[in-house]
């Protein structure tokens, strides 16, 4: 019968071997890359929309992260050709659709507080019916992160099973 430390090293042994460390590291790597920008496009959303005049900022943000998109499967179509297909429609279109209505979620969350702000700084709202916080607009923010977190670990799972296609 074998001692546990045996055991134990045999399952070390194999770990090492297969380099399942070196597999983590690289998806958790690429699920950071895959999440990172799209905090800071969040990031930028949100602080737009604690100013008063911050729509057109949130527009113009939106219009850049959709730009984004279609400049990145452009890349792809160039450099593949109609190879690109199955990249950009098993791996680029499902996550930048999650994203894309997620940074549009994110825009109006912002466009909605923005003009809220507007309002009781003017004295159109007159009567207090803006019933937004800064809490409950940052929790809002939250749950998008968590979302996009979300969408980058499937992404990150999709790109790892797929990855055959795109070499």
């Amino acid at each position: 019968m074998k001692s546990r430390f045996e055991t134990t090293k045999n399952v070390i042994k194999a770990v090492v071997d297969n380099d399942l460390f070196g597999m983590a590291a690289e998806m958790g790597f690429m699920l950071v890359i895959g999440f990172f920008p799209f905090m800071l496009f969040l990031m930028a959303v949100f602080l737009s929309g604690t100013s008063a005049l911050g729509q057109p900022s949130s527009l113009i943000l939106l219009f850049y992260r959709g730009f984004g998109t279609g400049v990145s499967a452009a890349m792809l179509y160039s450099e593949m050709g109609l190879k690109a297909f199955t990249s950009v429609v098993l791996l680029l279109l499902p996550k930048a659709l999650c994203m894309l209505i997620t940074a549009i979620i994110a825009v109006r969350e912002a466009l909605r507080s923005s003009c809220g702000l507007a309002c009781c700084m003017t004295g159109a709202d007159s009567y207090g019916n803006h019933s937004g916080s800064l809490r409950l607009y940052a929790v809002r923010f939250i749950v998008l992160a968590f979302i996009s977190i979300a969408v980058s670990a499937a992404d990150t799972v999709m790109l790892s099973l797929f990855s055959s296609i795109i070499s």
